[in-house]
C-alpha cells in the first residue's frame, strides 16, 4: 500500500510538470527500459521512505532516475570531445545505476565508478550491472563529497544527487585531484 501511494504521488507530481505527456515520457524512458532490460531503477523513492539515514542525509534528495533520451546523447558527445578508454566515468549519487549500465554497455572507459550514501541502492546498482554483465564497474557506498579517486581525466555524471553543500564538496575535490573533468 505504501508503494502504490508513492507512485501516485509521483505520478501527481509528474502531472503537474507537464501534464499527460509527461507521465508518459516517464513510463516510456524509465519504466519501459526497466521492463525490456529486465533491471529496476525507475521506481522513486522519497527521502521520507529511506529506511536508514546515512551521513549527510539532510543534503540529500529523492531518487529519481535519469531519461534514457536525455543520457545517451550527451554520452555520445562526450566520446567525441575526450578518449574513453583514457578517462574514469563517475556517477555521484549513482542510485540504481540506470548511468552506469548505459555507460558500460556503450563506452570502453577505463574506469567506471558509482558512488552512493544508500546502501540498498548499491545493492540494486550491483544486480542491475550483473544483468547487463558488466562486472568491471566499481560501486562505493559512501558519501560522494568524500570520494576523491578520481582519474586524470574524468566524466562526473550528476542528476541532481543532493543540495548545495554537498555539490560544492564535490566540485573542490573535483578541482584539486582531476586535471581535467567533464561534468554532466
Amino acid at each position: 500500500m505504501k508503494a502504490l501511494k508513492r507512485e501516485l504521488r509521483h505520478t501527481h507530481f509528474l502531472y503537474k510538470q507537464g501534464g499527460t505527456r509527461k507521465i508518459l515520457d516517464h513510463i516510456k524512458e524509465n519504466v519501459v527500459f526497466d521492463i525490456e532490460n529486465g533491471i529496476n531503477t525507475s521506481s522513486w523513492l522519497d527521502k521520507d521512505d529511506f529506511i536508514e539515514h546515512p551521513h549527510n542525509f539532510v543534503h540529500g534528495v529523492k531518487y529519481r532516475a535519469s531519461a534514457t533520451n536525455e543520457v545517451l546523447p550527451v554520452l555520445q558527445k562526450v566520446a567525441q570531445i575526450i578518449d574513453v578508454r583514457k578517462a574514469g566515468f563517475y556517477d555521484l549519487g549513482c542510485g540504481k545505476g540506470k548511468i552506469l549500465c548505459l555507460a558500460g554497455r556503450d563506452y570502453d572507459y577505463s574506469e567506471i565508478v558509482g558512488v552512493d550514501y544508500y546502501e540498498p541502492f548499491i545493492q540494486i546498482a550491483h544486480h542491475n550491472l550483473k544483468v547487463f554483465g558488466l562486472n568491471c564497474v566499481n560501486l562505493c557506498y559512501g558519501d560522494m563529497s568524500e570520494y576523491k579517486s578520481f582519474k586524470e581525466t574524468s566524466v562526473i555524471y550528476l542528476y541532481n544527487p543532493a543540495e548545495r553543500p554537498i555539490i560544492e564538496k564535490v566540485k573542490k575535490n573535483l578541482e584539486e585531484f582531476t586535471k581535467k573533468a567533464i561534468v554532466i
